[in-house]
């Protein structure tokens, strides 16, 4: 249902910076997320940084955590 108010959406992500420490990981990413709004209603653009933890378990890495910070927005 969140994505109906939106006629398109489009996600640049990168890059992203690894650390693996043992059976623990952390990654940072930056993400770019533009949305156009249904009806030609205009664009949202999202800046924003992922972050992500991961636990290796029984020999296959999960996601522990993934968390999105807002930097910034703008709306057309």
């Amino acid at each position: 249902a969140a994505l109906e108010k939106y006629s398109a959406t489009q996600h640049l992500l990168g890059p992203v910076y690894a650390n693996i420490d043992g059976d623990a990981a952390t990654a940072r990413t930056d993400v770019q997320a533009t949305h156009f709004l249904v009806d030609g209603g205009g664009r949202f653009t999202l800046w924003a940084t992922y972050h992500t933890e991961m636990r290796r378990l029984d020999g296959q890495w999960r996601i522990t955590r993934h968390e999105l910070k807002v930097c910034g927005m703008h709306t057309e």
